[in-house]
């Protein structure tokens, strides 16, 4: 399973708002946004900006549990193509 966006203002200098679509429900809370001082090292490190994507994919494993993993993508317009950053 995996989920795309394309950041948005809020994503940048906040938080991610993933919708609860993506990472379900866990007992009886929702997990709508990644909100953290790590997502927004993340952001800096990377250099995103609106209109860049990111990537949650999760692989599931029955002995370590569900892994997820965040790609970032930058728009290269040469050849019209997103590429990982």
């Amino acid at each position: 399973m995996g989920f795309e966006k394309c950041l948005t203002e809020i994503d940048i200098v906040s938080r991610l708002q993933t919708g609860s679509s993506f990472f379900g429900n866990f007992g009886r809370y929702r997990k709508p946004v990644l909100q953290s001082e790590r997502w927004l090292k993340f952001v800096n490190y990377k250099g995103l900006k609106v209109g860049d994507n990111i990537v949650l994919d999760t692989e599931a494993n029955d002995f370590r549990g569900t892994k997820f993993r965040i790609r970032a993508q930058k728009l290269n317009k040469e050849c019209d193509q997103w590429l990982d950053v």
